[in-house]
């Protein structure tokens, strides 16, 4: 089972709530949702939040919401890959549903689409990958910011990028 996950905390700093911000006449958390929705890979797509504002904005779009995380989880400095390990090890105990897979699909992304989903998916699956990663072109060249593929295929840094 592939399950899609969106983490959106409430505790941003730089702009409060950010994931339910206007953007275009929507919140920024609905067009992941609809892309979500439109995917042929998700089996099942949540999205786990600890603010109930965005709970809400998200159940008004349709999304399944698992609501909470532990407080350490919530912070500026929690890895998504620990507040992952955490949704998805609850959505198995909750649900009884084996997870296969995981795609993790950022809010803060609001151009993706459906078939930018699938094509990550698909070539994870066609290529036997442990992990894909969508990029495109930055026009921003600040060094902590640039990428490459070192000789096993794995993106690494030039330069640690600073929070």
């Amino acid at each position: 089972m592939n399950l899609g996950v969106t983490l959106a905390r409430g505790g941003s700093k730089s702009i409060p709530k950010k994931n339910i911000a206007e953007i275009h006449g929507k919140p920024l958390l609905a067009y992941t949702i609809e892309a979500a929705k439109r995917s042929r890979y998700l089996d099942e797509y949540i999205i786990n939040t600890d603010c109930q504002d965005i709970a809400m904005v998200a159940e008004k779009y349709g999304a399944i919401v698992q609501f909470g995380r532990p407080s350490e989880l919530s912070l500026d400095t929690a890895s998504s890959g620990e507040t992952l390990k955490y949704v998805v090890e609850r959505f198995e105990h909750e649900t009884g549903k084996k997870v296969d897979l995981i795609t993790e699909l950022m809010a803060t992304n609001p151009l993706k689409t459906e078939e930018d989903i699938d094509a990550c998916v698909s070539m994870l699956i066609n290529k036997s990958a442990d992990s894909v990663i969508a990029m495109g072109r930055l026009y921003d060249h600040h060094p902590s910011r640039i990428k490459y593929l070192d000789e096993d295929g794995v993106i690494s840094d030039f330069y640690p990028e600073v929070p």
